[in-house]
């Protein structure tokens, strides 16, 4: 049986989401704000944003607010989140000398000031159903938050698993073309009934978030009568223009959108 779908807070769509926080792009849209950093969310908050957020696990199970599995692109180390305890991985300092930070610490710092879209990261590593650690985490930490917040992933697997543990937050699929290219590590057959969207009532999704160069695809507008439909990633007025016409919000980066 599906999960059943709650619907978004209307301040999802009543401001743009800073994508991993209103970030400096590696200090080409200003500097001292790394992505998913907390100079990054303060900016966002200042600006008037909402805030989308990344999240890995670590080795003592305590969710984090990082894009990679690994510390290879930002620490040019081959360690994977999930091998560190948070002790171990808050003594690697980001490009501005802060910790990466802890979902409980961003969460206290919004405190409901914000909307907040977390996307939950793969743990799978093919999209599949080896997922619930995360998940469960997660969902112990927003059991005790009050504030506009969403749950999303690319994989079902993990949105089912975090609407088991705690169905009362609003949850969505991270979706796009799927294409082998950039996914090679996943199956055909799994790739395409990821691009039909055909888990969005099994899940209980009442929003999607999808890649705004694929918004004409007859699989979003046939979505987009059962789910709000979000656009990522968003880097100038000109794709802002373009992805609105087809999609509630942006979820941006290295760009101004007050012109909204």
């Amino acid at each position: 049986m599906g999960l059943k779908a709650i619907g978004l807070s209307k301040r999802f769509t009543e401001v743009p989401i800073a994508h991993r926080g209103y970030h400096d792009c590696g200090n080409s849209f200003g500097s001292g704000r790394p992505e998913n950093s907390m100079s990054a969310f303060e900016a966002a908050l200042e600006n008037g944003f909402g805030i989308e957020i990344d999240l890995q696990l670590t080795s003592d199970n305590v969710p984090v607010v990082f894009h990679d599995n690994d510390l290879e692109r930002l620490f040019g180390k081959e360690i994977k989140i999930r091998e560190l305890t948070l002790k171990n991985l808050q003594k690697m300092m980001l490009s501005n000398g802060e910790a990466i930070p802890t979902l409980f610490d961003l969460l206290n710092f919004v405190s409901g000031t914000a909307p907040v879209l977390v996307e939950l990261k793969d743990q799978d590593g093919s999209l599949g159903p080896k997922v619930g650690e995360l998940e469960f985490e997660v969902a112990k930490i927003l059991k005790a938050y009050d504030g506009p917040i969403a749950v999303m992933s690319f994989n079902p697997y993990s949105v089912w698993s975090f609407g088991s543990c705690y169905p009362k937050i609003p949850r969505g699929l991270v979706t796009e073309s799927f294409s082998k290219d950039v996914w090679p590590q996943v199956a055909e057959n799994r790739l395409k009934h990821l691009r039909l969207q055909k888990d969005l009532e099994e899940v209980g999704a009442s929003f999607i978030s999808h890649e705004y160069t694929d918004l004409n695809s007859m699989q979003v507008k046939a979505s987009s009568e059962k789910a709000t439909v979000f656009s990522w990633t968003i880097r100038s007025e000109n794709e802002m223009k373009k992805a609105l016409k087809r999609s509630q919000n942006i979820t941006f980066e290295g760009f101004d959108p007050r012109v909204f």
